[in-house]
């Protein structure tokens, strides 16, 4: 899904909240989009929203990550599930030497 209209703008840890610490958390971290594309998280987008995280503000946005190859939106909570994923593989065969 995309999100293209006039209340989407590029965010960032400055607004502070659950916005700050989200970005802080995922940023530079991989993830791959539903394409198959991999991305490298490092620009947030958002929008106001009745759901999603707050700023220090308490206005609340929904941040999502664009992908560039095929212009999907992943939602936040998408895209810290699919890095948690990443993150367990990659434990998982370092365990194993793999």
């Amino acid at each position: 899904m995309t999100h293209d209209n006039d209340y989407s703008r590029e965010i960032y840890e400055n607004y502070g909240g659950d916005v700050e610490k989200f970005i802080k958390d995922m940023k530079g971290e991989e993830l791959f989009c539903m394409c198959g594309k991999k991305i490298v998280v490092n620009k947030f987008m958002a929008y106001p929203s009745d759901k999603g995280l707050m700023d220090d503000e308490g206005e609340i946005w929904w941040v999502y990550v664009h992908c560039e190859h095929c212009n999907y939106d992943i939602a936040y909570w998408k895209v810290k599930n699919r890095i948690g994923v990443i993150k367990a593989e990659k434990k998982a065969l370092k365990q194993f030497d793999i």
